[in-house]
């Protein structure tokens, strides 16, 4: 018996890091599959929304015949890697019952693999609503850096429009005090809304200091960004938190290293820098920074 999970995706190496710092669990790479051992049964929001299709298998198929009594009784929806018409018209011609909606097993075929498995373990790309595509981003980084999120705390949103982050925090967090000028699409009575620029702000962002974490998704030249970190982190707690989105300017390799590296030493002033990560819902140009106030 074989007992594998084959994900399709088209960031595999980015979605077999978050596998790794979420879930413990390794793999391998072919092209843009990612193979892991043993059956692996995890939809969060980030394998449901960067997956394609999700694989899980037993043993060899050897032929359709073989596996017919398996089947009998169940209604199925197959799930195969190519050829699944004509998988399909086999398993007509034998009498199975078949059904892409009202299924009770999928049968899975992926290459000379199969594995049959109860309709829950079917990938459903259902997704609840949200405001931007940012908040899988902020979803994604808290699982990454393993962020320990608090009801009570109190969190600073910097470039928050049109409000992904802020949703993603007001759900979890006491309150969140949001900073932009452009419209918020999100309200709720624990979000504070600064309509002005976070360098204009000071004053307001202090009222409702101290913070627990300050996030920050502001388009502009990371470099300066973190010069206006530094200024506020007197407004973060002892040992306080920073998550931010480096935005890179320079689009060559050796250029957006070098940002990376000169928006690193800046921050060092103030904040620990725990990690910087290309998330798997960061665009080529963006990469997540965590740090923690010294």
């Amino acid at each position: 018996m074989y007992l594998l999970t084959v994900i399709e995706t088209e960031v595999p190496r980015r979605l077999l890091e978050y596998l790794s710092d979420v879930y413990g669990i390794s793999g391998e790479v072919r092209s843009r599959f990612i193979i892991l051992d043993g059956i692996f049964k995890e939809f969060d929001e980030i394998i449901k929304r960067y997956s394609n299709r999700i694989f899980f298998l037993k043993d060899k198929l050897e032929s359709i015949e073989e596996i017919a009594e398996k089947l009998e009784g169940k209604v199925i929806r197959v799930q195969a890697y190519k050829n699944e018409e004509y998988y399909l018209d086999e398993l007509s011609r034998i009498g199975i019952q078949l059904s892409p909606k009202e299924f009770t097993h999928i049968l899975f075929i992926f290459k000379k693999y199969y594995g049959i498995f109860p309709k829950e373990f079917f990938l459903r790309k259902e997704f609840y609503k949200k405001v931007s595509k940012a908040y899988y981003k902020v979803y994604e980084a808290v699982r990454r850096f393993k962020i320990p999120l608090s009801k009570d705390w109190t969190v600073l949103d910097l470039g928050a429009a049109p409000g992904g982050w802020t949703q993603f925090f007001s759900e979890r967090v006491r309150r969140v005090v949001s900073v932009d000028p452009a419209e918020l699409k999100v309200t709720g009575k624990n979000i504070v809304h600064i309509k002005k620029k976070a360098e204009e702000s000071l004053e307001e962002i202090e009222q409702y200091s101290p913070y627990d974490l300050i996030a920050c998704d502001i388009n502009d030249d990371p470099r300066n960004v973190s010069r206006l970190l530094l200024k506020i982190s007197e407004f973060l707690k002892e040992n306080g938190f920073l998550l931010m989105t480096i935005k890179l300017v320079y689009k060559s390799r050796k250029g957006a290293e070098r940002l990376i590296r000169e928006t690193v030493d800046i921050l060092r002033d103030c904040y620990e820098i725990i990690g910087v990560k290309w998330l798997v819902t960061n665009s080529k140009n963006e990469r997540c920074l965590f740090g923690k106030k010294v």
